[in-house]
């Protein structure tokens, strides 16, 4: 096992060791600089009060006793200094004066002193003091024996002598240094009788328990960039090295692959194979970086290719596993709250996507270019005309419901109109009664059939909604596509608005939206969540306020992952407890907001700007 001793040496410069003035105070500055231009650093600088000449009376400042008649003060690294000194001017009985002494920080007969009158609120004596000093003159002596080479030099372990043909001064650790074993001092330098020049920089470790120093010396490239000093365990001692910044890189190019240590340095994991991949991810614990940050990016080449994350025995994202689309960066981190779980973090690459080669053959007028409706991860030409319904506000009457997919629109709650604005067109508030209730009490649905939705709720591009909440406490607000379905499983046989189903955090009811319920969520949550089955939820990391703000969500093109976005920022991905097609009218919804005052006799209210879907 190597031991490592480290020392560190602490000079306190720019310090008045003593007390300073109380009462009429003069602020003394000085910065010490000598005809030769050379600045006096750590020069100790030693302030006294002189009584006035034949009167030995106490020296009173205001009245009394002067606190310390001595200072002393080292100067700092540009050569100055700082006393607070008695004003001689308010001094009594009058007359005094302050003796100033001056020593370099070198070797010298005789200090220098000058005599000053202090007064005033500030005083700067850089001059009076600079035009006394004189240049320190000091005689060096050669106390020091000297050779050209180690293997002239002969001596027994402490001896030291200055090696001329480098100008390094050598040290022999051992019992006998006879003509080898000699080692540089405070700079290093070859052993033996080599003369090559040693390192400006070097950092020395204790090889072994008990001495036996052996050194690094730094690298000569890359120019300019930092370098770490670091210890990598390997199982066995091992020396110290040096390390350049940034992230290592590992590529996977087959369809598995498992976190290792290694991983945690950090590494940028890539995945560059073509299909998908699944990774085995072991705990922090295991992997013995209990703060292990796993970053890495999807580029497999595989049609919508995915990564997938599997946890040995924690959850990802609250769930079994969590994906990574393709042409995605990722960050893997435990939670920071302390429970058995990953947090998975994804973004699109900034590269932009390719145009697809699939333009239509006889384009027509009015054709635009969307992302990936074609299924190609790539902007595709298609036909302008498409399906979209809403739910809109109109200034001065209620909300209107419009387009394919819509029978009408239920409301709840009193309603008001919020003007349009520079920056948002016209709202309706909706606001509830000051009564305690289980149920919900606000908010705007699209209507049904009478027995069941009608909207594949996997079935579509974008979801979009402008809302502003109105209160964050004693509420729970709900948003998205949710299912109704009078012969369903669970609750997709109650009503979306004025029941008990979205007046629960856990609805039991087909639904793929937004959640904000106080007292259990501190930020807005993305969920998924199948009636008779369970329900994924994902923190957006976005705080609750009153403000309005732009919700939405989009499916890929097989209908396999949701993504979850506030004002335009990816917040959450989510491809666990997704609606089936296959459960015909249980898995058909509603466009929808809702809100409850959990059981509180408090008055809830919410604005609805516009709320849309575009339809595949």
């Amino acid at each position: 096992m190597k031991k490592f001793l480290f020392v560190f040496v602490l000079l306190i410069s720019g310090t008045n060791l003593y007390s300073q003035c109380v009462g009429n105070c003069t602020t003394v500055t000085g910065t010490i600089q000598d005809s030769s231009t050379q600045l006096w650093v750590n020069a100790i600088v030693t302030a006294t009060i002189i009584p006035p000449f034949g009167n030995p009376s106490q020296l009173l400042n205001n009245g009394v006793p002067i606190n310390d008649p001595s200072n002393i003060f080292i100067t700092d690294s540009s050569g100055t200094f700082t006393f607070s000194l008695d004003n001689n001017s308010l001094v009594s009985p009058a007359g005094s004066q302050w003796k100033f002494n001056i020593c370099p920080n070198a070797t010298v007969a005789v200090c220098t002193a000058i005599t000053v009158g202090i007064s005033g609120t500030t005083m700067d004596i850089s001059s009076q003091i600079n035009s006394f000093i004189l240049p320190p003159i000091v005689n060096a002596a050669p106390t020091i024996y000297r050779a050209y080479s180690d293997t002239e030099a002969k001596a027994g372990q402490g001896a030291v002598y200055w090696r001329v043909n480098d100008n390094t001064l050598r040290g022999c650790p051992l019992t006998l240094c006879n003509g080898s074993g000699w080692t540089g001092i405070g700079g290093g330098g070859g052993g033996g009788g080599s003369n090559s020049a040693p390192p400006q920089f070097g950092v020395q470790y204790a090889s072994n328990g008990i001495g036996g120093f052996a050194a690094i010396n730094p690298p000569a490239t890359p120019s300019g960039i930092l370098q770490l000093i670091g210890y990598v365990p390997t199982g066995s001692t091992i020396a110290p090295a040096t390390y350049p910044p940034g992230l290592n890189t590992r590529t996977v190019t087959g369809t598995t692959d498992t976190i290792s240590t290694i991983d945690c340095n950090p590494t940028f994991v890539d995945y560059i194979g073509t299909a998908s991949t699944s990774v085995t991810l072991p705990t922090p614990s295991s992997l013995g970086v209990t703060q292990c940050d796993l970053v890495g990016v999807n580029n497999t080449t595989g049609t919508l290719s995915t990564v997938t994350f599997t946890p040995t025995t924690w959850t990802c994202n609250g769930a079994a596993n969590c994906q990574v689309a393709i042409n995605n960066r990722f960050s893997l981190i435990p939670d920071p709250k302390g429970t058995t779980n990953w947090l998975l973090f994804t973004q699109p690459e900034l590269t932009p996507p390719p145009v697809s080669n699939g333009f239509p053959a006889s384009p027509q007028v009015g054709d635009i270019v969307r992302y990936n409706v074609n299924g190609d991860t790539a902007w595709d030409a298609v036909n302008y005309a498409q399906n979209v319904s809403g739910i809109y506000a109109v200034w001065g009457g209620a909300p209107i419901a419009t387009g394919p997919m819509v029978t009408g629109l239920a409301t709840l709650g009193s309603g008001s109109n919020v003007n349009p604005t520079a920056t948002a067109g016209a709202g309706h508030t909706s606001t509830s009664a000051a009564t305690a209730s289980t149920s919900t009490v606000i908010g705007d649905t699209t209507g049904q059939n009478g027995n069941n939705s009608v909207t594949g709720m996997l079935a579509f591009y974008k979801w979009s909604f402008k809302f502003a909440a109105g209160n964050t406490t004693n509420v729970r607000y709900w948003m998205g596509l949710g299912s109704f379905n009078s012969s369903g499983t669970g609750n997709n046989t109650l009503a979306i608005l004025g029941s008990t189903a979205y007046a629960n955090d856990t609805p039991n009811k087909t639904t793929l939206g937004f959640r904000f319920s106080s007292t259990t969520d501190t930020v807005w949550q993305a969920v998924a969540a199948v009636a008779g089955g369970s329900q994924t939820i994902s923190s957006t990391g976005v705080a609750i306020d009153t403000n309005p703000h732009v919700f939405e969500m989009a499916t890929n093109i097989t209908g396999t992952t949701i993504t979850y976005y506030i004002d335009g920022t990816l917040v959450s991905t989510i491809f666990t407890n997704l609606p089936n097609p296959a459960a015909g009218a249980n898995s058909w919804g509603n466009m929808f907001w809702s809100g409850d005052n959990k059981n509180t006799a408090t008055a809830i209210s919410g604005t609805l700007y516009s709320m849309q879907i575009s339809l595949k």
